[in-house]
């Protein structure tokens, strides 16, 4: 026995399907019939055949990639010997969700803020909303995270904290498709405060210049997201506790001086610039820090990156105690001058503590009259202590040229009479004052000039002279290399 059944569709096309661009189409077309319908679809009259189109086994219609033009409507036909049936529905292919406006990546310092923009376009019949995720989650907009309200599309983050950062993305979505673009957050800080790892101290043990000296090691602690650039050692002494000091380093450039020689052919000749720095590099953990004798010593570490210089370490454990040794240099600014009531005095610059290198520690002011060609005569000497920097020669020759010198001593163990400096000292050239010796002059204006004149009764009188000359040439304007021009004398006034 067997069955007869014209064709029948069971599930047929929507009236109305919507899809977007570039998405896969599937118009159903379910039937039933003995023998089994044939079914076939058509658009427009005309038959649906290959391409992007497929007729899958249970009659349905496969559109790969829908585009605008696809758009229309199309009919389903299933047919067998027994008749037919039709169902259509029509299909409305819409402009793809695309975000414009990709956010971009941030890079913020913590406790600033961060912005991210974002704008899209959908279909013109189609709304489209932008939501917020961070890390696979939907952002709520509440506290520190804002949704502009001038700007929906804006995220803003402000009082940015380490755990802000991460992946943002933009989500514009309707109620067919979405789209979406991501962006990093990286919250930047200052580094992270360094350790020091260890201190090797050398006690009394001296370079090659009898000086200690400390090995100073230390490790970053991080970075917080921008990279170190540089450290900066520093110490402080028993002399200056509340001031840390940077320790200095000598670098060296290399570079080229371009030499030209006598046939045209240049050449570079290598050359090198010595400097000194209180930079040292990212990938430097340790340093070798020359000490002063006689002096306790603590260290810290600083780390710098773009945002800034973190915290200073913590103090080194380890105190660096450095034995007695003699005084490495001798005064700067050294002069002698001639005062109103002073025939010659010598001055210098005060030393500090540290620079003693013992406790018990003096100037030593020498000096003697001086002519040349002559054998001079033994320097006369005197100890000065600190705080004074200061020295009298006692009766001096007026008028006479004094050779005279100042410099460092101090007391060594077993020593009675004192060690001098390391470095000679330098001999300097002064006269003492007469009875007439100019003691100052200033300027008060580019045409006038001041000074006092010392008399020997101790007497002083204020002279000001303003003398105002011009070169003139009563027929042409003179010019210094072709024209010799005469002095005119506007006017000379005297007091």
């Amino acid at each position: 026995m067997s069955s007869s059944e014209k064709p029948e569709i069971q599930r047929g096309p929507d009236p109305l399907h919507r899809a977007v661009e570039g998405q896969n189409v599937l118009l159903p077309c379910e039937t039933f019939g003995a023998p089994m319908p044939k079914v076939y679809w058509s658009k427009r009259d005309q038959v649906i055949t290959g391409g992007r189109y497929t007729i899958l086994a249970d009659g349905s219609l496969m559109i790969r990639e829908a585009s605008a033009a696809d758009s229309g409507v199309y009919v389903c036909n299933a047919t067998n010997k027994f008749g037919s049936d039709i169902r259509s529905g029509t299909l409305n292919v819409k402009r793809k969700t695309r975000i414009q406006t990709h956010p971009g990546n941030q890079e913020v310092r913590r406790g600033y803020y961060a912005i991210f923009r974002c704008t899209a376009v959908a279909d013109t019949s189609l709304t489209y909303d932008i939501d917020w995720y961070k890390d696979g989650r939907l952002l709520a907009y509440t506290g520190r995270f804002i949704k502009d309200i001038a700007d929906q599309n804006t995220l803003k983050i402000v009082d940015v904290q380490f755990d802000d950062g991460g992946s943002y993305v933009c989500r514009a979505s309707t109620e067919l498709d979405f789209d979406e673009a991501s962006a990093t957050l990286v919250v930047q800080d200052r580094p992270n405060r360094p350790r020091i790892t260890k201190v090797n101290c050398s006690g009394s043990t001296q370079n090659a210049f009898g000086q200690p000296f400390a090995i100073v090691q230390w490790e970053a602690t991080g970075d917080n997201n921008a990279r170190i650039l540089y450290y900066e050692i520093q110490y402080n002494t028993s002399f200056q506790q509340n001031d840390w000091i940077s320790v200095p380093v000598e670098r060296r450039q290399e570079t080229y001086t371009e030499i030209k020689s006598q046939d045209g052919s240049v050449k570079l000749e290598p050359s090198a610039i010595i400097y000194r720095t209180t930079r040292l590099p990212s990938n430097q953990y340790d340093l070798r820090v020359t000490l002063s004798c006689w002096a306790n010593y603590t260290f810290r570490v600083i780390a710098y990156n773009r945002i800034g210089a973190s915290d200073p370490s913590a103090i080194s454990e380890s105190m660096c105690s450095t034995t007695t040794c003699r005084p490495r240099s001798n005064p700067v600014g050294v002069k002698a001058y001639t005062t109103q009531f002073i025939p010659l005095l010598i001055e210098w610059d005060s030393m500090p503590p540290i620079k003693w290198n013992a406790p018990k520690f003096w100037y030593e002011v020498g000096w003697r009259p001086f002519a040349p060609g002559l054998n001079p005569e033994p320097f006369m000497t005197q100890r000065v202590y600190p705080p004074q920097n200061r020295f009298a020669i006692p009766n001096p020759i007026p008028n006479m040229r004094y050779q005279y010198y100042v410099k460092a001593v101090n007391q060594q163990p077993g020593d009675i009479n004192g060690a001098d400096a390391n470095e000679p000292p330098i001999f300097y050239i002064a006269f003492s004052g007469d009875s007439g010796n100019y003691e100052t002059v200033s300027f008060t204006s580019p045409l006038s000039a001041s000074w006092r004149y010392i008399t020997s009764s101790q007497k002083s009188t204020t002279i000001r002279t303003m003398l105002l000359q011009r070169k003139h040439h009563p027929n042409r304007r003179c010019n210094r290399r072709k024209t010799s021009c005469p002095a005119e004398t506007l006017s000379s006034l005297s007091n």
